[in-house]
């Protein structure tokens, strides 16, 4: 094992933001909320928004990697109001979507934290897909925030963006109408994880997930521009925790060498109860929205790889949507063979996920090469639908062939 010293409390420490007795404190309230939380059924997860500036071609970024205790992850296809849309399902109930991105380019993820037993439990879900179908603007969806009637946990974090450089983050509570605006945040990103400032004593085990995405996050925009694959492959699938850090994949697809034997993916950016991971690229102000992407992995990030879409198309590949024969359906058994220990179900064998992302980190790359090529063309050309039907289809079949090949 390569133990990772947590050092974000020496950063919070060399800030003066606090002292060195009680950096014992937050490390002991951190393993102790840990264990407590494990008597909850956790749902959101990690969400994050970019700010443009720090990304290599200039477009913002949304992210989300999604808890559930329900593995069963699709892609669907609404008609929205006023706004067609494509959302992230988790099981078969249509009446909620855990994010997405509509025609008018508007995109929106959450991340929130409620016990098994709480009745308003996911309404959060209700919420965002009445959102999606109104919403071509922030400024409208500050003025859902005050007419809608769906009750919103306390502990619920929203981060959405559109097309006129408008990108936020909003905290339930009284940041709800006051929120984190991206442009006034000088590291330029802004990272949320079940808990938030405006409510700062609900925390959970997601406190220590919020501090590494934190750092892995300013670590990769200290010296080069952020790419969106950066996020998808070193941030959305770190495996580091309190005790132990295995190793992230690196952005040219390429595994570093984690420690023999298994690891315990309990309390890190990708868990063993993250069931999706999404990456939604923006426009550019004054790009056409029809180009803004939906970056999908429907699957825990470490075991599936991840598929572009485009809600103009209003089509949903076959293998996004849900049956035996999805991608997620095929990644849910390739996580069965990498988390196989009954007597240790959340601990992976990082051996064996070694050669499983070996051959999936191959077709990813070739995924993102050819998406970067099509975008370009279609930034080009004033007809270009049928060609993004084309290639979000084919692409999403080369995959699933490939994989099963």
């Amino acid at each position: 094992m390569v133990y990772f010293e947590a050092n974000i409390f020496g950063i919070l420490r060399e800030k003066g933001v606090i002292s060195m007795k009680k950096i014992f404190g937050k490390y002991l309230i951190v393993c102790l909320l840990a264990v407590i939380g494990q008597i909850f059924a956790s749902v959101g997860g990690v969400i994050g928004i970019v700010s443009p500036r720090l990304m290599y071609d200039g477009r913002p970024i949304l992210w989300q990697n999604l808890d559930s205790d329900s593995a069963d992850v699709y892609i669907k296809f609404f008609k929205g109001e006023r706004y067609n849309f494509f959302g992230l399902m988790n099981g078969e109930d249509t009446s909620r979507v855990y994010g997405g991105l509509n025609t008018a380019g508007f995109a929106i993820v959450f991340s929130t934290f409620a016990s098994s037993s709480d009745k308003s439990l996911n309404m959060e879900s209700v919420f965002i897909r009445q959102a999606l179908g109104i919403c071509g603007r922030l400024e409208d969806f500050s003025k859902l925030l005050d007419s809608t009637e769906i009750s919103i946990g306390t502990n619920s974090s929203f981060a959405c963006m559109d097309v006129y450089g408008a990108h936020k983050l909003f905290e339930s509570g009284v940041t709800m109408r006051d929120p984190f605006d991206l442009k006034k945040v000088p590291p330029g990103f802004l990272v949320r994880a079940n808990f938030h400032f405006t409510n700062p004593q609900v925390a959970d085990k997601s406190y220590w997930r919020y501090h590494r995405s934190e750092a892995l996050f300013a670590s990769e925009s200290a010296h080069k521009k952020l790419h969106n694959h950066i996020i998808m492959k070193q941030i959305a699938r770190d495996m580091a925790s309190i005790a132990v850090d295995p190793g992230s994949l690196s952005s040219d697809g390429q595994a570093s060498a984690p420690p023999a034997g298994f690891i315990r993916t309990e309390h890190s950016v990708n868990q063993y109860n993250t069931v999706s991971c999404l990456v939604i690229q923006g426009v550019r102000p004054g790009e056409n929205p029809d180009f803004s992407t939906m970056w999908v992995i429907l699957g825990e990030p470490i075991c599936g790889v991840a598929i572009p879409l485009w809600p103009a198309t209003s089509q949903v590949p076959l293998e996004c949507q849900l049956s035996e024969f999805s991608l997620n359906a095929f990644f849910q058994e390739q996580k069965s063979n990498v988390y196989y220990l009954t007597n240790m179900p959340r601990s992976v064998d990082t051996n064996a996920l070694l050669a499983l992302r070996s051959r999936m980190d191959q077709i990813e790359n070739s995924v993102f090469v050819e998406t970067r090529k099509a975008l370009a063309r279609w930034r080009e050309q004033s007809s270009y639908l049928q060609d993004m039907i084309d290639f979000q289809m084919t692409t999403a079949a080369f995959v699933y062939r490939s994989l099963k090949e």
